[in-house]
């Protein structure tokens, strides 16, 4: 069982290394959605089916994954992010299931599956309104089938959604066979409400190196996440 536990701390902690590996910034390719011109809003929250059982879907204490977002081709303005975009959307998380890639009944990452209402389409398809989509994103639960062990993890560049938040979302759609939709820059195009109603980037620590904890991001990262907080605020709200 000591041997059995020990590999499977030795796992977790190489999953940062393989996030990295297969690239969670999917910001590569050109898109064809315009900026928004105009926003189309649901008149009624009545059809939004929350599963309540799922609000406490993560395994304390969750376990901080420090893998760095990747710059690659990241969008200089938020008209360019926006243009990137196949749909841009707020919504409302309403369910979570577990899209863990295995192999051999072994986990190699963990990834989750959000179900989002979506209450405003931003940019995209219109008939997506009052409508479900499914969201895939990097973070979530391992279970180790050997021990039964449950560990959640969280990387510092995509936050763990969770049942009932309410988000703005910049997204790509999947071009594989399984139909959902991805954050094109990892948490940066990821923006969930706080309790004044504002969507705001979950900011990432800066890592000292020296195995003290974290400081916060560079001038240059904070001015950046203001601007975009701003940018779908005003998108949200007009």
């Amino acid at each position: 069982m000591k041997k059995a536990k020990l590999l499977w701390g030795i796992l977790i902690s190489c999953l940062a290394v393989l996030a990295l590996a297969v690239g969670v910034n999917i910001y590569e390719s050109k898109s064809k959605v315009p900026a928004a011109k105009e926003i189309t809003k649901s008149k009624s929250s009545s059809k939004i089916v929350i599963n309540q059982a799922k609000k406490n879907y993560y395994h304390e204490p969750i376990q901080k994954a420090g893998v760095a977002e990747s710059r690659i081709n990241y969008p200089m303005t938020f008209s360019e992010m926006l243009k990137e975009s196949d749909l841009v959307i707020q919504g409302t998380v309403t369910d979570l299931t577990d899209n863990t890639e295995y192999q051999s009944e072994t986990p190699v990452l963990p990834f989750t599956m959000a179900k989002v209402y979506i209450n405003k389409v931003l940019a995209g398809n219109r008939n997506l309104l009052n409508k479900y989509i499914n969201l895939r994103f990097l973070g979530g639960n391992l279970a180790n089938k050997k021990t039964s062990e449950v560990q959640t993890i969280e990387y510092i560049n995509s936050p763990l959604l969770r049942v009932g938040q309410k988000v703005a979302l910049v997204l790509k759609k999947s071009q594989g066979k399984e139909k959902y939709y991805q954050s094109i820059v990892g948490g940066k195009s990821i923006f969930i409400a706080n309790s004044k109603g504002q969507y705001l980037r979950t900011a990432e620590p800066k890592p000292t190196g020296g195995g003290g904890g974290s400081q916060p991001q560079n001038t240059s990262e904070l001015d950046d996440d203001a601007l975009m907080n701003q940018k779908i605020n005003d998108l949200i709200h007009r």
